[in-house]
């Protein structure tokens, strides 16, 4: 229940600032006495920055946050450190040689 209410939290936090970010934009382009060469693509900027931002903080929340506990975490991709030491133990060693004069 605890992980529904930050996923919800977080949602209307990023849902918030987007609505902010867009209300911006559009009070911005509406008083303009003359619109500039720049201006569809400082809207495109701002609006895709919000978009890429909420995606990466998703990105982040779901496979890399240590409080969560995700459907797919990187543990399960890659093999985890103590097997690898465990079968690293487990193979035979070479005997060295030592000369002495």
């Amino acid at each position: 229940k605890q992980w529904y209410q930050r996923r919800v939290r977080g949602a209307l936090y990023h849902g918030y600032t987007a609505l902010q970010n867009l209300a911006m934009v559009l009070y911005w382009y509406f008083n303009m006495a003359n619109h500039p060469w720049y201006t569809n693509a400082l809207i495109g900027l701002v609006v895709g920055s919000t978009l890429l931002g909420s995606l990466l903080s998703l990105l982040y929340y779901r496979f890399f946050h240590p409080s969560l506990t995700p459907v797919m975490h990187l543990s399960k991709i890659r093999p985890p450190l103590d097997r690898l030491k465990a079968k690293h133990l487990e193979e035979p060693r070479e005997a060295m040689h030592v000369t002495t004069i």
